[in-house]
């Protein structure tokens, strides 16, 4: 298991905080534990196993999921979705994706937060979203459909 104290979660300063509210503000419980994927949505796998750990520097939360056979870096979360970690050469460095149903409703919840508190800035793409002036690398994270990441840009604050 995998603890996700304090530290992890508000490893800094503006990331911690806006994780923080971001759970609170979509109604999120966290428990110490990651290991209870099988109560987690899509965007709650999202959002515990690839953003907040992003934000604070640390790499995704793996350690207890079931890897897809033959697929390197992919691994099984509930309900048929997957979480896939990688590299992305044409947005940064490492990335972490859940592909799955029940993203939009967590991703809707969240983009108004950070639209609201300007923690992360809309690009002109829509769905694509920078990180700003918090943290560098910058942290991008994108919607497609059936799908979100983010990415650990190449790009400064």
């Amino acid at each position: 298991m995998t603890d996700l104290g304090r530290k992890q979660v508000c490893g800094n300063v503006y990331g911690g905080l806006f994780g923080i509210a971001a759970i609170v503000a979509a109604g999120l419980f966290v428990s110490s534990s990651a290991s209870a994927q099988s109560t987690q949505t899509a965007w709650q796998a999202f959002q515990i196993r690839c953003l907040l750990p992003f934000e604070d520097f640390k790499p995704p939360i793996v350690d207890d999921l079931v890897p897809v056979a033959g697929r390197d870096g992919v691994y099984q979360l509930d309900k048929g979705a997957m979480l896939i970690v990688g590299g992305e050469e044409d947005l940064g460095t490492r990335s972490c994706s859940v592909e799955g149903t029940g993203l939009v409703r967590g991703y809707k919840e969240w983009s108004a937060l950070v639209l609201q508190t300007g923690i992360y800035q809309e690009t002109d793409t829509p769905g694509l979203w920078m990180s700003h002036e918090w943290i560098e690398p910058r942290i991008i994270v994108e919607k497609i459909p059936g799908k979100i990441r983010v990415v650990e840009s190449l790009l400064e604050a």
